[in-house]
C-alpha cells in the first residue's frame, strides 16, 4: 500500500472511483463538483494504491485561520472497501493536517 499526492496525470481514474460510488454513496451531479475541486484543489488531495493502481482517494483543506482542517472527497475502489484501506487514508490525512498546526477537523458532505 502507497499514499502519495495526487497529480493532474491521475484525474480519470479519481474519476473512476467516484463514478463506481455512485449513487450508493455521491449522486451522479457531483461530478462536476469533484472536477473543480481537483482543478481547484488538487495540490492536497491523495491517492492510495494498492500494487501500483489507484484504489482510494481523499483530500484535506485547512481554514483561513488555519486551526481547522477539512476530510473532503475521501473515496474508495468498491472491491476494497471493508479492508481498512480507507482507515489507512484517514489517519494519513489526519496526520498531514496535524503536522501544519490545526485543532480541530470536520469532515464536509
Amino acid at each position: 500500500m502507497e499514499i502519495r499526492a495526487y497529480r493532474h496525470a491521475n484525474k480519470e481514474d479519481v474519476l473512476a472511483l467516484l463514478r463506481l460510488d455512485t449513487p450508493q454513496y455521491f449522486a451522479p451531479a457531483e461530478e462536476t463538483d469533484f472536477t473543480q475541486y481537483l482543478a481547484n484543489y488538487g495540490a492536497t488531495h491523495y491517492v492510495l494504491l494498492m500494487s501500483g493502481t489507484i484504489v482510494g482517494c481523499g483530500g484535506i483543506g485547512i481554514t483561513a485561520d488555519k486551526t481547522t482542517g477539512k476530510l473532503c472527497w475521501g473515496m474508495i475502489h468498491p472491491k476494497w472497501q471493508g479492508q481498512g484501506l480507507g482507515k489507512h487514508l484517514l489517519l494519513f490525512r489526519l496526520k498531514e493536517l496535524q503536522a501544519q498546526g490545526v485543532t480541530r477537523v470536520v469532515v464536509n458532505t
